[in-house]
């Protein structure tokens, strides 16, 4: 919902040619930075995925599932940030 993956997310939508499933942690501040920086409607979903809680991923892969049957997975680009504290 930020940086690279954003402007990765909104030049596949503007080609016409793509349908972007944009994986992101906080849904609703993704939908916001979409509408704001003028991806088509109708071009993208957001489902929530966050990498660190396992349920999460497995949720997400579920939906996935469930939303390719209507629309085939053609190419997968995997941009996520990597955190990694000072401190354990």
């Amino acid at each position: 919902s930020s940086g690279l993956g954003l402007n990765c997310a909104k030049a596949l939508a503007d080609t016409n040619g793509y349908f972007v499933v944009m994986a992101c942690r906080d849904v609703e501040k993704a939908k916001k930075v979409a509408k704001k920086i003028g991806m088509p409607e109708g071009s993208y979903t957001v489902m929530k995925l966050e990498l660190g809680n396992l349920q999460s991923v497995r949720d997400f892969v579920a939906n996935l599932k469930a939303f390719k049957s209507a629309r085939p997975l053609n190419h997968l680009i995997c941009k996520a940030a990597v955190y990694k504290p000072k401190e354990p």
